[in-house]
């Protein structure tokens, strides 16, 4: 089987499902995808020799498959005999093939696996960081992925929009979506309400973004752009008794920045809703002071008349003009004092996010469950988030203390 290896096709880790925590262990999630041919029936014999080559060198230190509802069934115990290997289902074997290798140790990976005349088979494998090896094999997956339109996605999920930029979404792509978002729960959806989806065919800023979070004077939206959708034919997100695309994970990513965003964007719909009562209150300011220099002017005629009773209507006038104008101008004091406070409230929300605060103290000062998530504290953020979200056990295996802080419920305890 001839395999390559196509490097960062994602930007959001690639999801897995195995057994409890203290089965199996790894460093972090593989952020690569491998691009496999399908394999037939006839290499079987071939596959099943490259493993225990592998096993044989010591790129594989021992190999076990997951049992549901069980622990894993050990195949070839570390130095043991190597006969079970042959016993192992293609997909398996051919999964095993194409990762066996030292660089792949402390790391996670889902594939999917064809199978000429026989389907398409999700499998996840967790390497420890000393080489053993934890199989798990699905079922074959349905021919046709799940479909939606859009007008079916926002009327679940309240959005702002579901738009395209040079790029049409597709009913698959809209079923991804659609997945994606039902794994959120009530109060987390309340991030999303309103955003815009944007499907657009890349990033202007570097083609290797498969997903953006964007706030600007136009709102808040989440781009979607092609290279998201680009490993779904090799890889899946979730565990293997229920795969996802592997692009749903670029969406629960660009969700978690919006989740971190949250607070910054609360407060600036405040800060929007003063400056709409600013304005009202200007406005009626300068019609009341208007008001006022008309009733002043009318009063200095009456006053130059020689006419005393013209003159204390006039006078009566301006008085009440006058403290009307007052009124409203102690009123546009008192809003622009707020304006300024919840402007500082905006910007101080803006440059230190407290989700992203409370999350740091949860790493405990370990780094993101993704290389890519090590890149920031933001990334790090939106990669745990989608592992939360996407397989909570696979989370917990390696960030066990940032689990437990998303299941308290930590990353909506500002609210």
């Amino acid at each position: 089987m001839r395999l390559r290896a196509l490097a960062l096709l994602l930007p959001a880790a690639l999801l897995l499902a195995l057994p409890g925590p203290a089965q199996a262990r790894s460093r972090q999630y593989e952020r690569s995808t491998l691009v496999t041919r399908p394999v037939r029936a006839a290499q079987k014999a071939n596959l099943v020799r490259s493993v225990q080559r592998a096993l044989a060198r010591r790129r594989l230190r021992s190999l076990s498959l997951a049992v549901a509802g069980g622990p894993p069934r050990e195949v070839v115990p570390a130095g043991g005999p190597m006969g079970g290997v042959g016993s192992l289902p293609l997909p398996v074997l051919a999964a095993v093939a194409a990762t066996a290798t030292r660089r792949s140790w402390g790391g996670e990976r889902d594939l999917l696996v064809r199978v000429r005349g026989q389907g398409t088979y999700p499998v996840t494998l967790v390497y420890s960081r000393r080489g053993d090896l934890v199989l798990s094999q699905g079922s074959r997956l349905p021919d046709k992925a799940p479909r939606a339109s859009a007008a079916q996605v926002d009327a679940r999920f309240s959005l702002g929009s579901i738009r395209s930029s040079g790029r049409r979404w597709s009913g698959t792509e809209l079923g991804v979506l659609g997945q994606a978002l039902a794994l959120l729960s009530t109060a987390e959806l309340d991030a999303v309400e309103g955003l815009d989806f944007v499907r657009a065919p890349a990033w202007i800023g570097g083609a290797r973004h498969a997903g953006r979070y964007r706030k600007d004077i136009r709102g808040a939206r989440i781009l979607v752009f092609d290279r998201a959708f680009a490993g779904d034919r090799y890889g899946f997100f979730g565990p293997v008794s229920r795969p996802r695309p592997a692009s749903s994970a670029t969406v629960l990513h660009e969700v978690g920045h919006a989740l971190a965003d949250w607070p910054a964007r609360v407060a600036w719909q405040k800060v929007a809703a003063q400056q709409s009562r600013q304005k009202q209150v200007y406005r009626a300011y300068r019609a009341a002071y208007r008001d006022y220099r008309r009733a002043h002017s009318r009063y200095r005629a009456a006053a130059m008349s020689g006419k005393p009773k013209a003159r204390a209507t006039r006078e009566r006038e301006m008085k009440k003009q006058e403290g009307l104008a007052l009124g409203l101008a102690a009123r546009l004091e008192r809003v622009q004092a707020e304006q300024k406070r919840l402007n500082r409230s905006y910007r101080r929300l803006q440059r230190r996010s407290p989700v992203l605060a409370e999350y740091r103290k949860a790493l405990a000062g370990r780094r993101g469950p993704t290389a890519y998530g090590r890149t920031s504290i933001h990334e790090s953020f939106a990669e745990s988030f989608s592992l939360y979200r996407g397989d909570p056990a696979a989370l917990e295996r390696i960030l066990p203390r940032v689990h437990s802080w998303f299941q308290r419920g930590g990353h909506l305890s500002w609210r």
